[in-house]
């Protein structure tokens, strides 16, 4: 299996207990998740690389694990990376991805050589980015010849853009959406989801996370409930018409949770 075809991820934002990691990575497994996805802002890669390490050891069916690098670390990539995966315990990743846009665009630059390298050195299967938006990828293109493979961006039913959406389907590069119940869960209370949900008999998580994948977008879902860990997975089986993906587009309002950008002061979002 691979990152660049996987539909579903497993995302372990804002989850840092040993054991409920363990429980959540062992079902994620069992249920059918092929990647998870963690970050060295989420505090947790010990905690992931852990479970999933006893999980792969136990089982034939082997998890990919995808991290990410912060931009404080851009300048010392190749050693952060490094220290990164000696904390998860393994030699080797299968996705790393520049976590958000930097204030200096240089520093994204040189972070993205040092991943071509430890792909080029076979350290890193798959090589990407989160959270760039169009002019930041091409300036990666232009400089280096080699194209993120991945770009991780905020969408939902709230903040679909469209033209980012566009743009990475026109590179081949394979869309990661997170947060995608949107901000505040606000797209799950909506009449128009709730109609929806009603029909296919599932819920309004299913639908929104369905939305995405019928848009040929791979989606990024946590839970920490095991019944909604198998629900998330489970959307991949819902068939949305396009009269119903064209109600849903009209709930659009570009209605981000966390900004793209980072100030001079602090990094806005850990996600």
């Amino acid at each position: 299996m691979s990152v660049l075809k996987d539909r579903i991820i497993f995302g372990t934002y804002e989850l840092t207990n040993q054991e409920k990691i363990t429980e959540c990575i062992f079902a994620a497994g069992k249920t059918g998740y092929n990647v998870i996805d963690t970050a060295w802002v989420y505090k947790n890669e010990k905690e992931v690389g852990e479970a999933v390490r006893k999980y792969n050891s136990s089982n034939k069916h082997q998890l990919l694990i995808q991290t990410k690098l912060w931009p404080s670390h851009f300048l010392n990539a190749r050693e952060q990376i490094l220290s990164q995966l000696k904390v998860m315990g393994i030699d080797k990743i299968h996705s790393v991805l520049l976590h958000r846009i930097p204030i200096n665009l240089e520093d994204a630059l040189f972070a993205w050589k040092e991943l071509i390298k430890l792909k080029n050195e076979k350290i890193i299967e798959h090589i990407g980015v989160s959270n760039f938006d169009h002019d930041d990828v091409e300036y990666l293109i232009y400089n280096t010849g080699v194209c993120p493979e991945i770009n991780q961006i905020e969408l939902s039913i709230l903040n679909y853009r469209h033209d980012r959406v566009l743009y990475n389907q026109k590179r081949n590069i394979v869309i990661q959406a997170w947060s995608p119940l949107g901000k505040d869960l606000i797209p799950l209370n909506l009449p128009s989801v709730k109609k929806i949900a009603s029909l296919h008999k599932c819920t309004t998580a299913q639908i929104a996370i369905a939305y995405l994948l019928e848009q040929n977008n791979a989606v990024v879902v946590k839970s920490e409930h095991l019944e909604r860990i198998q629900q998330n997975i489970d959307a991949l089986k819902i068939k949305l018409s396009s009269e119903e993906i064209e109600v849903l587009q009209k709930e659009n309002k570009y209605e981000n949770k966390y900004s793209d950008r980072l100030d001079s002061t602090h990094y806005r979002g850990k996600h």
